[in-house]
């Protein structure tokens, strides 16, 4: 995966070139083959500045800062330009080395954090989500520097959650290409995700987990896919599949037996690999999968029209990974709808 690197500067005199040739247009499309690796325009001077954070504290900090840990975000926190001393373990980095420098650490333990480990960074801020419980805050208030400021987490609008980060730090100019950027590219994927002609079929995902095949969760719109595929586009789900999901005297991965199997198929079938790790695209459905009597008695095993993806970019709605989970999602659906 390649991204191109722009400055805002840079881009800038492309932009202020362009209004010099035509004067009529009212609003600005900034075009990049892929995610823009944006810099970090920030003056180094110290500018203090105060705000009332989302959880109703008001906080005082350097809004120049370079000494910054995410313990949520920082795949929205990167594409931004920012590059933060350390991040949440759980970060994706490998296709995103561009983004992730060598200079930015991934914390050991960020669910739950070690205050001691984030201490090493000595942080002017540190960045949560805002759904932390307010005694974890208080914790890390004796390890910032200057503050402890809660960001949008469980929102998926991404525009309000980069314009969000972008007031703190004043990259307002950087919001704006990336959030332009991601907007044309969702367009573009929804209407290739529309030309498979697929809006009227239902779509069961099954995953692997623990001891059985299962269904992931859609609580919250749980993993991103379910939020694609579901909330965004639209598909349905069939009865047992909802009756499933509703359920909430079962855990969440519940294991349906080979002989119901059968009961939960959609018209479109995909296999969410849960389990391989970032990195590896080229999957297939688990031999354990296979070897199952219910998992082969479903149509689209026989007919060979299973979309296999990689759930892991799935489990964080940050922006970085937003592209990549499209590209997989597409690919997939193709298989699931004959159209590879």
């Amino acid at each position: 995966m390649k991204f191109l690197r722009f400055g805002v500067a840079v881009i800038s005199s492309v932009l202020l070139a362009s209004s010099m040739v035509s004067c009529t247009e009212t609003e600005t499309n900034y075009e990049f083959d892929t995610v823009p690796v944006l810099e970090d325009t920030r003056p180094l001077e110290k500018e203090m500045t105060t705000i009332t954070t989302l959880n109703g504290k008001e906080v005082t900090y350097n809004k120049n800062t370079r000494r910054i840990v995410t313990l949520s975000g920082a795949g929205d926190v990167l594409a931004l330009g920012i590059r933060p001393y350390a991040c949440e373990s759980n970060a994706i980095t490998q296709g995103y080395e561009d983004f992730f420098t060598e200079e930015i650490s991934l914390l050991k333990y960020s669910q739950p954090f070690n205050a001691e480990e984030i201490m090493m960074y000595q942080p002017d801020v540190i960045l949560v989500y805002d759904t932390m419980d307010e005694s974890n805050i208080a914790t890390l208030e004796k390890v910032a520097n200057e503050a402890v400021i809660p960001i949008y987490y469980e929102d998926y609008d991404y525009a309000k959650r980069i314009n969000y980060i972008a007031s703190l730090f004043g990259l307002e100019d950087n919001a704006e290409i990336l959030i332009d950027y991601m907007d044309n590219m969702v367009s573009e994927k929804k209407n290739e995700l529309e030309a498979l002609n697929i809006e009227n079929k239902t779509l069961t995902i099954f995953s692997y987990y623990s001891n059985g095949i299962c269904i992931p969760p859609t609580y919250r719109d749980g993993w991103t896919f379910n939020r694609i595929l579901y909330t965004d586009l639209g598909l349905k789900k069939n009865e047992k599949v909802d009756e499933y999901l509703n359920d909430h005297t079962v855990s969440a991965y519940n294991p349906i037996s080979q002989e119901k199997l059968r009961e939960y198929e959609g018209d479109l079938v995909l296999f969410a690999d849960i389990t391989s790790g970032a990195g590896n695209d080229d999957l297939e459905v688990p031999s354990i999968v296979q070897e199952n009597v219910g998992w082969q008695s479903l149509n689209a095993v026989k007919e060979d029209r299973v979309g296999v993806f990689n759930a892991t970019y799935f489990a964080t709605k940050d922006v970085l990974y937003l592209e990549h989970q499209y590209e997989l999602l597409i690919d997939a659906l193709k298989i699931s709808a004959k159209l590879n």
